[in-house]
């Protein structure tokens, strides 16, 4: 890579990385048809507080006549109001039944543009201050001392447009959802976007508990990110000195496992860096985060690319890559860079934004694309083992790297299953306060990974692998100059067995070159 071309890469990850505004939080919207908006999501302890700060507020028609035509904002304390306007497109959540709205524990602030009033209904809905931002604070309490009933917020109006800012402080912990919602009869396609020109508004979130501007579950995740790179790091220390003790057996496979792991450490450190200044501030801070996102570039590239060239057998088996071997390595190495770049794009992706969706699915994408692609050397290997084992004469060696192959792959499957599949089946089950087990389950995959790998593959003159590549050195120099087309003409005698006492020695193999040499 020129430095024109590093230059403009750095330049586009810190643009990139500016506008992640972590748990401060600005949402624009322009003509937007959406009917539902989801907003934001957040694990609060007891005195978290909510600030919501909404402007130039505009829809396309201002005055609703019916009652049943409402437009506003929706505050819950679990994913019920998701669920149902997922479950029930087209539907309006203003309208759903009231076991519904019960069990969804919401709060409902309904927009009145003909009187300038944001009404306040509450619906079962947990103790909660409620605070009006403005010149002169009108606080009430929800679930508290005031008689139950519509409270009202001032809702300003100036040639058109709205504005609104409160205040929210929970007196109960919990995972709570902010959603904006536009219910009108006829006014609806289908899948949620509506048929006239739509809404346009900005609105500002803070949300913060007592300690942090992380949520709950997100507390603990810095200080694990610091244990696993002190981790990763001792791994690296122990891996150099293991090849700074045994240079002879050194392979270049060894140094690049080597580069890996501290560029792991690096990453992860910075990735715990980055959560506590986003803890501390509600963003983070862009010379960090840049630096975050580039070694997470590379450090994803070469994990991906040294998996694949240890399924190749790279400098371990045979010290060149065929044809088909390279290819594979172009077309995995983009992929993985395109699927970071596609993580950051989903980081600082907003909530609400229409792309935010697609943004993570073309992540996930990416994700499974990788996953897959690392595992296609592997089989290749293990097919070729496989024929090779009954036809070359050397079904002994054969078999044992079939084998071993067999093991790597087993590995590679309960790394991605454990790193992929579970991580996000815990995710969705366990209680948002929890969420921290994913960080400790990916990490601790990833460790175990490098230790494994590092075990198997360690530079030792009694390692099954490294022996492998040394029985096969004059095989695989044969199939290198073959491939090259060099000795294209070249015969192969049949091998001779130098006596019953060396029956189980593998055959010798006689290659004559000079009368294809002296043409």
């Amino acid at each position: 890579m020129s430095s024109r071309h590093l230059a403009l890469f750095v330049c586009v990850v810190a643009i990139v990385a500016s506008a992640c505004e972590a748990r401060i939080m600005k949402l624009v919207l322009e003509n937007d048809a959406r009917r539902f908006v989801e907003i934001s999501k957040f694990g609060y302890l007891v005195g978290g507080t909510l600030d919501v700060g909404l402007n130039n507020f505009s829809c396309s028609s201002m005055e609703f006549r019916s009652p049943e035509e409402r437009v506003g904002l929706v505050l819950s304390q679990d994913e019920t109001v998701l669920e149902y306007e997922k479950s029930n497109a087209g539907s309006c959540f203003f309208d759903a039944p009231r076991s519904v709205l019960d069990s969804a524990r919401a709060l409902f602030l309904l927009m009145d543009f003909q009187k300038q009033q944001l009404e306040v209904r509450n619906l079962s809905f947990p103790s909660i201050d409620l605070a009006e931002i403005s010149g002169g604070v009108s606080r009430f309490a929800i679930n508290g001392s005031k008689p139950a009933g519509a409270s009202f917020l001032d809702f300003v109006g100036q040639k058109g447009r709205f504005q609104v800012k409160f205040q929210v402080v929970f007196h109960e912990e919990g995972y709570y959802v902010l959603t904006y919602h536009e219910c009108k009869q006829t006014a609806f396609f289908h899948y949620g976007i509506s048929s006239f020109s739509g809404t346009s508004f900005q609105i500002s979130v803070v949300e913060k508990n007592p300690s942090s501007y992380l949520s709950q579950g997100e507390m603990p995740v810095a200080s694990i990110y610091m244990v696993f790179s002190a981790i990763f790091f001792a791994l690296f220390c122990i891996w150099a000195f293991i090849l700074l003790s045994k240079k002879e057996n050194v392979y270049k496979i060894h140094i690049l496992m080597a580069v890996l792991v501290l560029l792991k450490s690096m990453s992860v450190m910075l990735h715990g860096l980055n959560l506590h200044f986003i803890g501390v501030h509600g963003q983070q801070l862009e010379a960090w985060a840049v630096m975050y996102y580039i070694l997470h570039l590379i450090k994803g590239s070469l994990l991906f690319g040294t998996i694949v060239l240890i399924g190749t057998g790279w400098t371990l088996f045979k010290n060149f890559l065929v044809e088909r071997d390279r290819k594979l390595l172009v077309i995995v190495i983009p992929i993985q860079v395109l699927d970071n770049f596609a993580l950051i794009v989903f980081t600082e992706t907003e909530i609400g934004q229409q792309r935010y969706e697609w943004s993570k699915r073309l992540f996930i994408f990416f994700d499974l694309i990788c996953c897959a692609a690392v595992i296609i050397p592997i089989l290749w290997s293990i097919k070729h083992l496989e024929q090779a084992s009954q036809t070359d004469g050397k079904a002994v060696f054969n078999l044992q790297k079939l084998r071993l192959f067999q093991q790597f792959y087993i590995v590679i499957i309960c790394y991605i299953y454990i790193t992929r599949i579970v991580k996000y089946l815990i995710q969705f089950t366990i209680p948002f306060k929890y969420m921290w087990i994913t960080t400790v389950i990916e990490e601790l995959g990833t460790a175990l990974l490098f230790l494994w790998t590092g075990a198997k593959f360690k530079p030792a003159p009694n390692n099954p692998y490294l022996r492998l590549s040394q029985s096969d050195e004059e095989e695989d120099s044969t199939y290198a100059l073959t491939q090259s087309g060099v000795l294209e003409d070249v015969i192969f005698l049949s091998s001779k067995h130098k006596s019953k006492r060396g029956a189980n020695a593998e055959d010798e193999v006689r290659i004559t070159l000079q009368e294809s040499l002296m043409q």
